[in-house]
């Protein structure tokens, strides 16, 4: 058989990220307990530009593609390594989060990750 009528079988490995908000309980400022929406998308944009991060103009540019591409999926992110790396990268060099964030880090830090297999685009004869 010709090669190029031979099929590919690439397994690619991937990171899955949820991104349906929750809510968290905070403290008002007279000591009352509060349930507030954590929202997931604007955090992971804040996470990725944050002036903190001291990113240089390609990298900033970078960040902001991926979070305005994560803001663009529904509830959940599918993102290949690099992009993950990314991600990873920026929430453990931010530093100052606090009690309300630790189902965010722990969603992005404990992303499980998967298989994907590549899906043949329409009219592609391999």
């Amino acid at each position: 058989m010709p090669p190029y009528f031979k099929r590919r079988k690439e397994i690619y490995r991937m990171r899955t990220i949820k991104l349906r908000d929750y809510t968290v309980k905070l403290k008002d400022q007279e000591g009352n307990d509060v349930i507030v929406p954590y929202i997931v998308k604007n955090s992971i944009l804040t996470l990725l530009t944050a002036r903190e991060l001291k990113l240089n103009g390609p990298d900033l540019l970078k960040n902001n593609a991926l979070a305005l591409k994560i803001n663009d999926m529904g509830d959940e992110a599918l993102l290949e390594e690099e992009e993950y790396a990314r991600l990873k990268r920026s929430v453990e060099m931010l530093q100052g989060f606090g009690q309300e964030d630790v189902e965010f880090i722990r969603r992005i830090m404990e992303a499980p990750e998967v298989a994907v297999k590549p899906i043949k685009p329409e009219g592609e004869l391999l």
